[in-house]
């Protein structure tokens, strides 16, 4: 390949690019890895530090060779399509960068020599690092490189009812009949059903765990564990009623109301379309390919935050800050249209960006942790102290988390009061550490810590 002046090189390795001096036997671990996991890019030639040391222009022709061997013999199934050569100076100094494409014939193994003889592993991206891949995650590629998606493969239950289903379709409004079955993702083109009907049916044998801590984490004492099984749709109406029923709080915050089937309780404490999407996407990214039992997902209620947690992944490779601004394709799709159908009917597809803007007025934030195969959504509990405080705080205390950050005239608006009393009550809430000013002159802004 020609070479050519980079505007800049990476600066250090990550979960799409590796650094090495030259070509050994452990560099086919590093394409194997990219090839089944999301891609990235090899270069060789920098130290692992991330400074160029450079290959000698005599041994190029060489190092390239190997690479595009590496990916037509050593790799089963071969694929050298999947791998391209760059040849790039920096200074005076080549770099070789072996660019790996994502395989579509996953699980690729390579063969390696180790300990004096040759295997054939199967290597994963995670981070920085590559790891061999386990007998759960080999499943999870064959499942990945087949064409139609899991959950729309025929179920291994066909004998199937949705009594359950049909009374969330009654309390919406929306018709289902035998001839929505299709449409819903219910049965494949052939009439089968499908693991999606499996999942939300009446024999669903999915399980899903909710937890009470009385402290922050699992290490606490424990004030009661249900399990939750049958149709997906009516665990998501269980769990919220029960997070409901035990997440009153003593400090005085403004109502929320669950709209449609969730409207028999409330949730205080956390912003309710918050909960409502960690839960309907820790569903939707679930991976239910490895049985009710070892694939059990689970909600933990502590005393600071909310745990949503399961085995699966977001689609794509997509990291956190991408996630927040909406880019994440749901494991199953059509379950993820269903729950937002009847579960979020005001979420309007905006999804985790909606469950992130929820959280501004307060001034914390949800926090997502991406691996390979889990997935975790923690929301923070909005506990500022409220007790003992005057109808006035809590007035501006409301308009603020509303509103989210405003100035002193728009609070002092709300209040109906004068600019002395006005600035009394912020005074007053700021030695309390529940506001916080921020800005100068004009610009000077008051919000909730």
């Amino acid at each position: 390949m020609p070479s050519k002046e980079p505007a800049s090189l990476p600066s250090d390795v990550n979960a799409c690019v590796e650094f090495r001096r030259e070509w050994s036997e452990t560099a086919k671990a590093s394409l194997c890895a990219f090839a089944n996991t999301s891609g990235g890019t090899v270069y060789f030639g920098i130290r692992e530090e991330g400074t160029p040391c450079g290959v000698p222009e005599e041994k190029a022709d060489e190092l390239e060779r190997s690479i595009v061997s590496a990916f037509r013999f050593s790799m089963k199934p071969p694929c050298g399509e999947l791998c391209r050569t760059e040849r790039i100076h920096v200074g005076k100094m080549l770099v070789i960068a072996a660019h790996v494409l994502e395989g579509p014939e996953t699980p690729y193994y390579v063969t390696l020599r180790q300990n004096g003889r040759k295997q054939s592993l199967c290597f994963l991206r995670h981070g920085p690092s590559n790891y061999e891949a386990t007998d759960q995650e080999i499943r999870w590629l064959y499942q990945k490189s087949n064409p139609v998606p899991f959950e729309e493969q025929p179920s291994p239950v066909q004998k199937l009812t949705f009594s359950t289903l049909k009374r969330y379709f009654d309390a919406a409004g929306v018709e289902f009949t035998e001839s929505k079955y299709p449409i819903l993702g219910l049965v494949d083109r052939t009439g089968f059903f499908t693991n999606l009907g499996l999942w939300v049916s009446d024999q669903s044998n999915i399980e899903t765990r909710l937890g009470f801590f009385s402290g922050t984490d699992k290490a606490s004492d424990v004030e009661g564990i249900s399990t939750f099984t049958g149709s997906v749709v009516s665990q998501c109406d269980a769990i919220l009623v029960k997070l409901s029923e035990r997440s009153g709080h003593s400090f005085r915050m403004d109502d929320h109301e669950i709209s449609g089937d969730f409207a028999r309780d409330e949730l205080r404490g956390y912003p309710v379309v918050a909960v409502r999407e960690a839960l309907t996407s820790m569903f939707a990214h679930r991976d239910y390919s490895f049985g009710s039992s070892s694939a059990q997902a689970f909600v933990g209620s502590f005393s600071d935050h909310l745990e949503f947690l399961c085995f699966g992944e977001f689609s794509g490779g997509a990291e956190e800050d991408q996630i927040r601004e909406g880019v994440s394709i749901p494991r199953s799709r059509k379950l993820a249209g269903l729950l937002a159908r009847l579960c979020c009917p005001d979420r309007h597809g905006l999804g985790i960006p909606l469950m992130y803007a929820s959280y501004w007025p307060s001034g914390l934030e949800p926090s997502i942790e991406v691996t390979p195969h889990l997935f975790r959504i923690q929301l923070p509990r909005i506990t500022a102290a409220y007790s003992g405080l005057s109808e006035r705080e809590h007035a501006v205390l409301g308009f603020l988390r509303t509103h989210g950050p405003a100035p002193r005239r728009e609070i002092q608006k709300s209040l109906g009061k004068s600019l002395a009393t006005t600035l009394t009550v912020l005074e007053l809430l700021t030695k309390k550490q529940l506001v916080v000013k921020a800005g100068t002159g004009r610009n000077v802004r008051y919000r909730i810590k």
